[in-house]
């Protein structure tokens, strides 16, 4: 009989890898994962492309308008994308790439717009030393990112592949860009400091002018996808317009995440005061 949803368990058995991972049993983690991964594959209930794990509602309304849907997708009654990606993640780990990439691959195919998994898919390319496909994956992310910390983690991955090309101009403007989406990157920080080492300082400080220039050279998208922030801020404004200040304040949250557009933080500040005076 083929196990069904609540026979499998899947956030359990993730759960339970994640702490055998802690305690440094990976063998015992990749076992349980396997197990798990046959579970699923045995049952009817998670048939790729007819059910889904999106992580948040911007995700699947990229999915719905990016395929014309007509109904909204199914979502799956367990984390079934979230079980593949960490096996690929513990298999990367093992050294296990091109494992790691098919796990990802089906993965993607619980959730076509995560931008994380496709991130993790293009880390296995760097750990193969693939480095032209390597810079090809991080590329091919741009239009579904809708979080910050993706983005900064794009542009340091393409300063890593410049430092490595040793096209130091192109990868200062890379880095200088991870730190803008995150500050606290300590990694592009130590990168920055190598580059201006090797050059002797002449990488210089691109502004996002010069930048602009050198990305448009390479087809390097600056800033977050115009799709994205679009999407985000009309189902933002929609919402806040309804009444309705919680999907409001998700969806421009996003906006104000990925543009720092002050009228948007402005427009947050105002509906979580409106918000906590309701509680």
């Amino acid at each position: 009989m083929a196990a069904t949803d609540s026979q499998i368990g899947i956030a359990k058995k993730l759960e339970g890898a994640r702490g055998l991972v802690s305690d440094a049993r990976y063998n015992e983690a990749k076992t349980l994962l396997e197990n798990t991964i046959a579970k699923v594959e045995d049952s009817d209930d998670f048939t790729p492309g007819e059910c889904f794990e999106f992580s948040g509602p911007i995700e699947q309304i990229l999915y719905i308008h990016r395929n014309a849907a007509t109904e909204p997708p199914k979502q799956a009654a367990e984390p079934v994308a979230s079980l593949y990606t960490t096996y690929g993640k513990l298999l990367l780990g093992l050294g296990e790439s091109f494992q790691a990439r098919e796990a990802f691959d089906t993965a993607l195919e619980y959730n076509p717009v995560s931008a994380t998994i496709q991130l993790e898919r293009a880390e296995a390319c760097r750990i193969e030393g693939d480095m032209d496909r390597f810079f090809e994956e991080n590329i091919k992310v741009f239009p579904d990112v809708h979080d910050s910390a993706d983005l900064a983690r794009i542009y340091g991955n393409l300063g890593f592949y410049y430092v490595e090309k040793e096209m130091w101009k192109e990868a200062m403007g890379c880095y200088l860009m991870s730190l803008h989406y995150d500050s606290k990157n300590e990694d592009a920080k130590k990168e920055i400091a190598y580059i201006q080492e090797q050059t002797k300082g002449e990488a210089g400080v691109p502004s996002i002018d010069e930048f602009r220039e050198v990305a448009s050279k390479h087809d390097i998208p600056v800033g977050p996808s115009d799709e994205v922030v679009g999407i985000a801020a009309s189902y933002g404004h929609k919402a806040l317009s309804d009444g309705r200040k919680d999907v409001a304040h998700y969806f421009l949250r996003i906006v104000f995440d990925l543009t720092g557009d002050e009228e948007i933080y402005n427009t947050l500040e105002k509906i979580e005061q409106e918000m906590s005076t309701e509680e």
